[in-house]
């Protein structure tokens, strides 16, 4: 062989090798919980301010809401419960009352509720239920966005009363209006999703229905929660049950997602010019029942990849978008010995790429994987750190896989002002005397690569 065809195999394995080291491989699953009486619905958020992400329950047979705390990165979980709520169906979350923390939402079918809890302290210890409506008419879905463009979050509802309407956040501290219709001739809206779709800078509304058109979207008119009637996006005649906003191609517009458990089948919809104009529907996978999926970066590629929590076999799986222009892969197989139910697609251990967590309502439990893609350069592993609690009362604390590469530390304010600065790692900065505000902290490496935090001060 000459020296030219071996330098071209050298350069072909390098090429595959560069592949399989950027592509994600799940470790075993690792328990969150095994008591989580028929878990209907799973989220994730920062619910104690430490800089882990924590995941939320809906416990429909347990009727109550609860959250596991995210201890050091995924090596346990401590479970606490906000709320008895009667055979609850969803549980969200969102700062409603505008003090910088995470508050919880909920909704019960029975009792026909949508209600909240306020994070007292920021640490997780909730108050009493505050009702943000108390007819609700089978209200599947919550959806909490800034729909009228004025700081605070508002709530929106879909479920089978042909009812979709959204309520007022009226002073941004979690006091809401009456219900604001904006369409009951859908037969069925079990998902709700908000982007800009036409490029005009407000958040428009996509949803699910049955019939024979299946997903449908309405234009946010005003940026004020006035919507236009419902324009077609495609549908195949039978229900879908889970729609998700993301640009799969990477042309900039975002583009609509939708699965259809009875037939399989997973799609999506190109915005073909940024305007809301959709494609006929592209297949990801004819071979899925979703009872869960999101979308997320999951082999760090710079593309959305999707997750799938499915009630057929195999049930934990997700499908690479192969060239970033929403060219699915086939299934690639997380795990199999579950009977599927909801999924996340989260930064669990603070490593910098996403992990993938499951829920199954038949045997209670709620178990995450560790996506253990190697991330070996010096930008990756500035993105472990973590600064926390955000806000800040007394202090900061530092931590995550990359505090070891940290060679300097500074604190500035909004102004440019240098407040802090350390020439070596520092895990405590004292912030028992800055003033109540936004200020920045910079890590650099030896290199001077730098990463830029912003923290609050309460």
């Amino acid at each position: 062989m000459n020296n030219l065809n071996k330098t071209k195999q050298y350069l072909y394995i390098v090429f595959l090798l560069s592949i399989l080291s950027t592509q994600a491989q799940f470790g075993d699953s690792q328990l969150i919980t095994n008591t989580s009486d028929g878990v209907r619905w799973i989220d994730s958020a920062d619910i104690d301010g430490d800089g882990f992400e924590d995941i939320l329950a809906a416990n429909r047979f347990g009727s109550n809401v609860s959250w596991y705390k995210n201890v050091n990165a995924g090596s346990s979980f401590l479970t606490n419960e906000i709320a008895f709520l009667n055979q609850t169906s969803m549980v969200t979350h969102g700062d409603l009352d505008g003090d910088g923390d995470i508050d919880i939402i909920a909704s019960t079918i029975p009792d026909q509720l949508v209600v909240w809890y306020e994070n007292l302290d920021g640490h997780g210890n909730f108050s009493p239920q505050k009702i943000i409506t108390p007819s609700a008419l089978n209200a599947f879905f919550i959806l909490v966005e800034d729909i009228d463009a004025d700081g605070d979050l508002d709530v929106m509802t879909g479920g089978d009363a042909s009812r979709i309407e959204w309520f007022e956040n009226i002073d941004g501290q979690g006091n809401f209006n009456s219900s604001t219709l904006i369409d009951n001739s859908l037969g069925s809206s079990r998902s709700l999703a908000m982007e800009d779709l036409d490029g005009d800078g407000d958040l428009d509304l996509v949803t699910d229905s049955t019939g024979s058109i299946n997903v449908w979207w309405f234009e946010n008119l005003d940026g004020l929660g006035n919507f236009g009637p419902k324009q077609e996006i495609g549908g195949t005649g039978l229900a879908a049950n889970h729609i998700l906003l993301a640009d799969f191609d990477n042309d900039g517009f975002i583009d609509a997602l939708a699965s259809y458990p009875a037939l399989d089948r997973i799609v999506w919809h190109k915005n073909t010019d940024g305007f809301g104009n959709f494609s006929p529907e592209i297949n990801i996978t004819l071979t899925s029942k979703a009872g869960g999926i999101k979308t997320a970066d999951i082999d760090n590629d710079g593309d959305q990849d999707v997750l799938v929590s499915s009630t057929n076999s195999p049930t934990l799986k997700w499908y690479e978008n192969e060239d970033g222009l929403g060219t699915f892969s086939s299934e690639k197989v997380i795990e199999v010995d579950f009977v599927g139910s909801k999924c996340l697609a989260i930064d669990i251990d603070n490593d910098g790429d996403i992990d993938a967590v499951r829920a199954s309502q038949n045997d209670d439990t709620i178990v995450w994987y560790e996506n253990q893609t190697i991330l070996s350069t010096v930008k990756a592993q500035l993105k472990t750190i973590i600064v926390h609690p955000n806000p800040a009362d007394t202090a900061l604390y530092i931590t995550g896989k990359g505090i070891n590469i940290i060679a300097t530390m500074r604190v500035t304010e909004m102004t440019g002002t240098i407040l802090w600065e350390s020439k070596k790692f520092s895990n405590t900065i004292d912030t028992s005397t800055w003033n109540t505000g936004v200020y920045f902290l910079e890590i650099e490496n030896e290199t001077k690569e730098k990463r830029v935090i912003k923290v609050i001060k309460r």
